[in-house]
């Protein structure tokens, strides 16, 4: 899965509604990209705060 980076909340947001079924499927089918996308959808939380 492509996943960032993103440059702000809205570039996120977008990209968020256009993948996050295909995210939550990933889970089941591969939990080691499943991770590695939370992890940066983790720290770009850290580093842009709602």
């Amino acid at each position: 899965m492509i996943a960032g980076p993103w440059s702000n909340r809205a570039e996120f947001d977008v990209w968020w509604a256009a993948n996050v079924i295909e995210l939550n499927h990933l889970s089941v089918s591969d939990p080691r990209e499943y991770e590695r996308v939370c992890r940066l959808i983790e720290q770009f939380n850290v580093e842009h705060p709602r």
